[in-house]
């Protein structure tokens, strides 16, 4: 039967409705009598909303579960209240696809035709260089497994693997080993490759990238630049869950660059529910495209993509000068308001400004060699920047420090001046009107740039506002001071840290934040907010690893000496690695030579990916590099380009924790063996690594110390084979890596050392962090957290941490810098004491902010002075929040305005894979700098502003050039014949790549494959109708699909009229091998949602994308 999209969302949201309201019809889900038995499994696989999950199970006479026969929502859920989304339903079908790898795969090339087993030297791919990889994408994934994989023993695997490490690293140094992981694999699974690659002897290099920094880095760096943790503060509670204090939640959602009814329908249905309830609750939907989230919003704001940062100084420019009458005078550093909207006393007591004082556009082209050849990345400078006030200034007394504040203040507002709605509606808009939903017509109308700006800011300002964002923002070349800016839009108005009043980043991987961000799995990260480069903190965490490793080889019987000598090898490289997009250009390059992928999909997934895929897919005669080792549960766009693919159980097939978007740590349980014979990750990872301490790369001890007693000894690899999918194994194995990361977590701003493993096998939907040991020892902290389950991080009483890390960063700044430390205790105790303030503002007594790992990030360490006339270092916290003034083009404040500069920095320069041991983070030989001028006046023409513009990387219909200082002319690249815009994204039924979704029949049927969404105004003018065949054209390759026309005005909206949008979860249609790979200068996140393209109607030769010539 084929089912439409619309009949199977009815049908879904039917099951979902009966499963919330408790409703079981047990006779129309089976088809004959069995013994069934519901399990808790935990959170959903997918997205990081962390909906928690129950299974039905058929089990045996013994109880053993033998087929999962429906995933349902957990009732007991806060999160999800029983309700699923459509992906989620079919999870268990996705897992029993027949086609999985069931085992140690490699490809038959690999196996010397003698022996029968895999060989590094005697087999054709290195006698020949012969490779079935398939960098093109044209065999399906399952096909290219079932046809050139041969299934081998987990020992031969292992070995093999750990062969070819020891071989890299002997021949070609320790930088030759890279590995990148995922938000998608378990905390226990991540932290193995994490611990190695950071500590691990002759493996410690930092090169560990995960997904995170394709889809969060922007949201990571841009919570550090304010608040100087990671991590939102607020939690899903704030949406729609009255305060236990004053019965209040949000009653107003500025939802930007974030599709909330596909890419986390969950939210968006605890958001419509409201709005339901109550029509006057207001939406305001920022986006370049009015997507499905559209059909509950009440405004439209279509801002041209990459102008995020103008729209949101635009609107702070409403609330403080026009709303609030901000008077302002930078030279007396004066501010006077009316104070109806700016928050005066949470500014005064919570919230320094930090100003950019400098800020150069700068193109870098980088010559590589090998796949990605060269090329152009677009940067600019973030310093020299000044926070006011600033911890570093000794300051004479208090008046001292309110005058700097203020005269931050009155910068802050100056800077504002250029983004008077008048002067940037149509750089904001260009072309779009932004439309107000007419509820008693129910029709969308247009209205005019600044009225829709200044009606935007009068509903934030009114507000119980929460700010939400995804994507959307974090993909972007200005991702982090995007970033920043909706921070500081929530602080100028006091609207943060208070019930439902939250700059919410809402994240996309299941544990992005509980399994990468947090414990510190990317290159410059180390666990819990601590960083590769400070020295205090490699120090400390090398002291937890040296001492756990110490302990268990007491235990194994090494002598004292012996332990010595192992545990000093446990030592941090002091650099970072590189990040994503540079890892995957050294692999092109031919400077890594071993690339581990886990539970991720780069193949299909990273930005112009096809370069990369050349990397992954190359085979060279008389060498075996590259090899490429992926750790997979479905065959896949990666898979194509793997040289060995170790099978890899899933979700409910082993036990492990995911983190969510709101701070909740939950355990997956483990309910069902899987088909034939995959194992965890986290043995995967672990069997290769203590195969590496054997063979004297890893310290001993460093990961064998993980292992049970009683499957350690000197047969460990077959014990541990012959159990790895028990639940005995998995749960005793990684609560041993949980208690390590316990440990990690103590006095941190992460800090879940009370979090022990018996209490997230109670309680099925978990607890969020903080939950420190104290949750365990002192009442008030206990009551506290059982109250308010840290609904609210950076507030009191909220958050259990707050008192204890308060007092220790206010002794220290009062020992540091005696004045400004006095002042920072005095306003707390004013904000404690301040009953009309709480009562203004609905927060029970008591009430006040402490941003207490603000801000390390900014203002680093600092050295306080000790009794004996040395000194100790501390980290430079004071507590304050920053609000920033994040600019949209190149400029310099001149100590009275700030100055849009004419000229762009141009730097060239050459990868030197000899310097990579010397500087891991940047190996390059300089080539040549020079400054080149703009083209035209930036004040008086759109094309030279965008010439200096900070995003996107590339415009459509722009020439990107300069003249160089001898006159002559740089062409960065034309996209004058690319007339629109593209992004990729999501769809509801399909989860990232889809190598799980596109395997369940019933969401393969209601979207079966990728599709360009035009709005009808440009498919009007290009003659294009729905469903015809459409050619997408960018300078990098071309790619055909299926129109899909939509009109803005009605409830299903659409992009608008220069913009097209294509999902990018089909594996036929591999649209990121013809993007662009830019990304954020900061957070080194790709920009994913900004391509030059050309559109007509035509067909092309093959079914999948085409890439051109690669380009730089």
């Amino acid at each position: 039967m084929k089912l439409s999209r619309r009949d199977f969302l009815k049908a879904t949201a039917i099951t979902a409705a009966a499963t919330a309201a408790g409703i079981r019809r047990p006779e129309m889900l089976f088809a004959s009598a069995v013994s069934v038995k519901t399990l808790p499994v935990g959170q959903c696989r997918y997205c990081a909303v962390g909906c928690t999950t129950m299974a039905d199970c058929e089990v045996d006479a013994a109880g053993k579960v033998v087929r999962v026969l429906a995933i349902k929502g957990d009732l007991k859920s806060p999160v999800n209240r029983g309700v699923l989304c459509t992906k989620a339903f079919y999870l268990h079908k996705a897992l029993a696809y027949k086609d999985r790898p069931k085992g140690a795969l490699i490809r038959k090339e690999w196996i010397n035709p003698k022996t029968g087993k895999p060989d590094l030297v005697n087999s054709p791919r290195v006698l020949e260089g012969k490779t079935t990889k398939d960098p093109h994408g044209l065999k399906p994934s399952e096909v290219d497994m079932k046809e050139n994989f041969v299934l081998v023993p987990w020992e031969d695997a292992i070995d093999f693997v750990a062969d070819a490490v020891e071989k890299t690293v002997k021949e070609n140094g320790k930088h030759s080993v890279a590995y990148y992981g995922s938000g998608q694999a378990g905390t226990e699974e991540t932290y193995i490759m994490n611990k190695v690659l950071k500590g691990g002897g002759m493996l410690a290099n930092n090169a560990i990238e995960g997904q995170p920094r394709m889809c969060m880095a922007s949201a990571v760096v841009g919570y550090l630049y304010t608040f100087g943790k990671d991590e939102p503060y607020g939690s899903l509670d704030g949406i729609d869950v009255p305060d236990p204090d004053f019965k209040k939640h949000a009653d107003t959602f500025f939802i930007i660059g974030n599709n909330t009814a596909e890419a986390h329908p969950i939210i968006f249905n605890r958001i419509a529910a409201i709005k339901a309830k109550n029509p006057n609750i207001k939406i305001i939907l920022a986006d370049p495209r009015k997507t499905r989230s559209g059909t509950i919003a009440d405004l439209w704001l279509p801002f041209a993509t990459g102008r995020d940062l103008v729209l949101l100084n635009s609107i702070a420019y409403v609330i403080t000068h026009e709303l609030d009458g901000a008077k302002y005078d930078v030279e007396k550093g004066t501010v006077d308001a009316k104070w109806k909207y700016l928050d005066k006393k949470f500014i005064e007591r919570h919230v320094s400004f930090g100003i950019h004082e400098d800020v150069k556009k700068t193109w870098i082209k980088t010559t590589y060699g090998g796949t990605r050849d060269a090329a152009w990345d677009l940067t600019y400078t973030a310093e020299p920047r000044r926070t006011y006030p600033n911890l570093r200034n000794k300051y004479a007394s208090e008046e001292d420090i309110m005058k700097d504040l203020y005269k931050g203040f009155a910068i802050f507002l100056k800077f504002l001046e250029d983004y008077k709605p008048e002067k940037v509606s149509e750089i904001i808009f260009e072309g779009e009107s932004p439309l107000l939903y007419d509820r008693t017509t129910r029709t969308w109308k247009k209205i005019s740039g600044p009225e829709a700006l200044r009606l935007a800011a009068k509903w934030y300002a009114d507000g119980y506002t929460t700010s939400l964002w995804c994507m959307g923002v974090n993909q972007k070349l200005q991702g982090t001071w995007t970033n920043a800016s909706l921070h500081m839009l929530n602080l100028i108005t006091g609207k943060a840290v208070k019930p439902g009043r939250h700059s919410f980043s809402l994240t996309g991987q299941p544990n992005a934040c509980g399994g990468i961000r947090a414990p510190g799995a990317l290159c410059h990260a180390l666990p819990y907010g601590r960083l590769v480069v400070n020295p205090l903190h490699r120090a400390a965490v090398e002291k937890i690893w040296a001492d756990s490793a110490a302990t268990y080889l007491k235990k194994r019987g090494m002598s004292d000496a012996e332990i010595a000598g192992e545990t000093a090898k446990i030592k941090i490289h002091d650099k970072p690695g590189p990040h994503t997009v540079e890892m995957f250009r050294r692999l092109g390059a031919g400077q890594i030579k071993v690339q581990f992928v886990s539970t991720v999909n780069p193949g299909q997934s990273l930005p112009y990916s096809w370069p990369y895929r050349l990397a992954m897919g190359a085979a060279h005669k008389g060498e075996p590099w590259p090899i490429t080792v992926t750790l997979e549960a479905f065959p896949n766009a990666t898979t194509q380009v793997s040289d060995i693919v170790l099978g890899a159980s899933s979700w409910y097939e082993k036990e492990f924790i995911f983190g969510n978007l709101e701070r909740r740590y939950q355990i997956i349980k483990k309910v069902i063996d899987p088909v034939g014979n995959p194992i965890p990750d986290h043995t995967i990872f672990a069997l290769i690594m203590r195969r590496l301490e054997e063979k004297g790369l890893v310290p001993k001890g460093h990961v064998s110390q993980f292992w049970p007693e009683k499957y350690d000894g000197p047969d460990w690899m077959k014990k541990t084979l012959a159990v790895a999918n028990t639940l005995e194994w998995n749960r005793e194995f990684t609560t041993n890596i949980w208690d390590e990361l316990m440990t990690l977590s103590k006095g941190t701003g992460y800090d879940f050392s009370g979090m022990n493993r018996k209490m997230l096998l109670e309680q099925n939907f978990g607890y969020r962090i903080p939950l420190p040991a104290e949750y365990h020892t002192d009442a008030s902290v206990k009551a506290r957290y059982d109250k308010y389950h840290s609904s609210i991080q950076y507030a009191y009483p909220y958050d259990p941490l707050i008192d204890k890390i308060t007092a220790f960063y206010l002794k220290n700044m009062k020992e540091f810098n005696p004045v400004y430390g006095a002042w920072l205790e005095k306003n707390i105790a004013t904000m404690k004491a301040d009953e009309a303030y709480h009562k203004e503002e609905n927060l029970p007594k008591g009430w006040y902010a402490s941003f207490y790992n603000s801000n390390a990030f900014i203002n680093g360490m600092v050295d306080i002075p000790t009794p004996d006339g040395k000194t100790r270092k501390a980290p430079g916290w004071d507590g304050r929040a920053i609000a920033w003034a994040n600019p949209w083009w190149a400029c310099k404040f001149d100590g009275k305005g700030f100055v849009k500069y004419k000229t762009v920095e141009v730097v060239e320069r050459k990868f030197n894979p000899a310097k990579v041991e010397e500087n891991s983070a940047l190996p390059f030989d300089p080539v040549t700098k020079y400054t080149a001028s703009v083209i035209g006046d930036p004040d008086n023409d759109m094309n030279a502003l965008k010439n200096i513009a900070l995003s996107p990387a590339e415009f459509h219909n722009l020439r990107h050039e300069y003249t160089k200082p001898d006159g002559s002319k740089l062409l960065i690249i034309d996209t004058t014949d690319y007339k629109y815009g593209a992004c990729t994204g999501r769809v509801i039924e399909h989860w990232h790549s889809g190598s799980m979704t596109t395997r369940v029949s019933e969401l393969s049927r209601a979207v079966p494959g990728a599709y360009v969404e035009l709005n009808v105004d440009l498919a009007k003018k290009l003659g294009i109708k729905e469903g015809d065949s459409v050619i997408v054209e960018s300078p990098r390759g071309k790619i055909e699909l299926p129109a899909k026309v939509l009109d803005v005005t009605k409830a299903t909206g659409g992009p608008r009229h220069d913009y097209v949008f294509i999902p990018w979860f089909d594996e036929y249609k591999l649209i990121n091998m013809i993007m662009r790979d830019a990304f954020d200068p900061f957070s080194f996140q790709a920009d994913y949602k900004m391509f030059a393209v050309k559109i007509y109607k035509g067909k092309t030769k093959a079914r999948q994308a085409e890439p051109g010539k690669v380009v730089a």
